[in-house]
């Protein structure tokens, strides 16, 4: 694959998935429940859910319900098995984001996307969504959930051939600064629609570019654009 075209100081725009491309906070909130029913614990508050919404899904089932590590394994496979059935289907699109990406590629940026959400599960939403050809690389975690936000970072930037310095992830939890400052690209944190403050960024070596509350607000900070919003 090849990079971008762009002469900017960005080549590569690297995006997460999870309430920043797609508001999947609906099917996210629906497995959690699913799990707890199956599991016979109460359900997680909506609030409580929607904090787990970015990280690595068997981490987040361990301390949402206190399992062991084979417990944990059974409610991954009942939550990815329900996600599958009905969760990939309960989203929304945010405002502007199609037209940010066919902005960015006209533009002569490379797109990809990083998330911790299982690698056929994501390219499966994408895809539904019509979005999937917007990428030139989409990248999830592997069943075993064994890759961090971190690894899903490198292996986009070796897949396109991208320097760290020439690429910028755009996401909205701690899960994705920490994986941003890790492997060296920079970071604009998303505001909206689940409120992280700048403060949630504040980890050692991230290059922060700002913070955006909308589409217009990510293609200024990339473009270097003001005019865009």
């Amino acid at each position: 694959m090849s990079p971008g075209t762009s002469t900017g100081r960005y080549e590569l725009v690297i995006f997460d998935l999870d309430g920043t491309l797609l508001d999947t906070s609906p099917g996210i909130v629906h497995c959690f429940n699913v799990v707890a029913d199956h599991l016979g614990r109460p359900r997680l508050t909506t609030a409580a859910a929607r904090s787990l919404i970015g990280g690595p899904l068997l981490a987040n089932l361990i301390n949402a319900f206190s399992l062991d590590a084979a417990t944990a394994a059974q409610a991954v496979e009942v939550y990815r098995q329900e996600y599958a059935r009905s969760g990939v289907r309960l989203l929304h699109e945010y405002p502007g984001t199609r037209d940010l990406l066919g902005r960015l590629r006209r533009a002569g940026y490379a797109t990809a996307v990083a998330t911790l959400k299982r690698d056929d599960l994501a390219k499966t939403i994408l895809r539904e969504q019509g979005m999937a050809a917007d990428f030139d690389l989409i990248a999830g975690v592997d069943a075993r959930d064994t890759l961090g936000k971190d690894d899903l970072l490198r292996l986009v930037l070796s897949s396109l051939s991208v320097k760290a310095q020439r690429a910028v992830l755009v996401g909205d939890s701690d899960h994705d600064a920490r994986g941003a400052a890790e492997v060296g690209v920079g970071f604009i944190g998303l505001t909206a629609p689940y409120g992280f403050s700048p403060a949630s960024y504040n980890c050692p070596g991230l290059r922060l570019d700002g913070t955006a509350g909308s589409a217009q607000d990510i293609f200024a900070l990339i473009t270097g654009d003001s005019s865009a919003t």
